[in-house]
C-alpha cells in the first residue's frame, strides 16, 4: 500500500455524522447528520507523523511507521472502503505484470512530478514514458 498511501486517488473524503454525542461529553461531539469532510491528501503529509519530509515519495518510510486506522488510503471501521480488496488486488496484479513485462520504465517529461489535485490525484502533466519490453528467448 505505498503508493496508494502516498499518493490517494481520491483526495479528500466525505461522510455523515449517524449519531449525535450522547450527552456533550463523549470523546468527540458532533451532531447528528453533520457532514465531515477530510483531506486524505493533506493528512497522509503531516509532518508530525512522517516527517519533516513528508512531501517526499519515499515507499521506504512505511518499513518503521505503521499508521494503522491512520492510513487513509481505504479508511477502516464500520464504513470503511467496500472496494478495497479489489482495488489492491488489481493494482497489485497490473505492478506485477508490468515488472513482468518491461525491463526498464523511464519518465520521457523533462519537467518534474507535480500534482493535479481535484476530487481525484493525478500527474499536473498526464504520463509520458517509455517502456521497453522484457525479451524473451526463442529457445
Amino acid at each position: 500500500m505505498d503508493v496508494a498511501t502516498g499518493f490517494p486517488f481520491v483526495s479528500t473524503c466525505v461522510k455523515t455524522a449517524f449519531d449525535g454525542g450522547a450527552d456533550g461529553k463523549a470523546r468527540l461531539c458532533v451532531p447528528k447528520d453533520t457532514p465531515i469532510i477530510y483531506s486524505i491528501y493533506g493528512m497522509h503529509r503531516r509532518r508530525d507523523i512522517y516527517g519533516a519530509d513528508a512531501e517526499e515519495f519515499k515507499p521506504e518510510r512505511w518499513e518503521l511507521i505503521k499508521p494503522g486506522w491512520g492510513d487513509l488510503a481505504f479508511p477502516a471501521g464500520p464504513r470503511n472502503c467496500v472496494g478495497r480488496e479489489i482495488a489492491s488486488t488489481e493494482a497489485f496484479y497490473t505492478l506485477v505484470r508490468i515488472l513482468q513485462t518491461f525491463n526498464t520504465i523511464e519518465s520521457r517529461d523533462e519537467r518534474p512530478w507535480a500534482e493535479n489535485i481535484k476530487l481525484a490525484v493525478r500527474g499536473l502533466h498526464g504520463t509520458k514514458a517509455m517502456l521497453q519490453a522484457v525479451r524473451k528467448s526463442l529457445t
